[in-house]
């Protein structure tokens, strides 16, 4: 999952650390701030739509990390 930390962290401007307690705390408004405002309007867009999240969460790179961050949980 360190990679996931990275990539996310270089893309968003923000410290590992920050992404790592965002996740472990649910607090995700913080670690987003950071975002271009065209990457947060269409993440809020996304986020308040279910069907859009399903679709998103059926692709393989999706189940793929799912499948990782279930392993890492066991």
């Amino acid at each position: 999952m360190n990679h996931i930390v990275k990539a996310l962290s270089k893309e968003l401007g923000v410290a590992p650390q920050e992404i790592e307690k965002a996740y472990k705390s649910g607090a995700y408004n913080d670690m987003l701030r950071n975002m271009p405002k065209s990457l947060q309007f269409q993440f809020a867009t996304k986020m308040n739509n279910p069907q859009a999240i399903e679709r998103l969460m059926s692709t393989p790179q999706a189940q793929s990390l799912i499948q990782k961050i279930k392993e890492n949980e066991s």
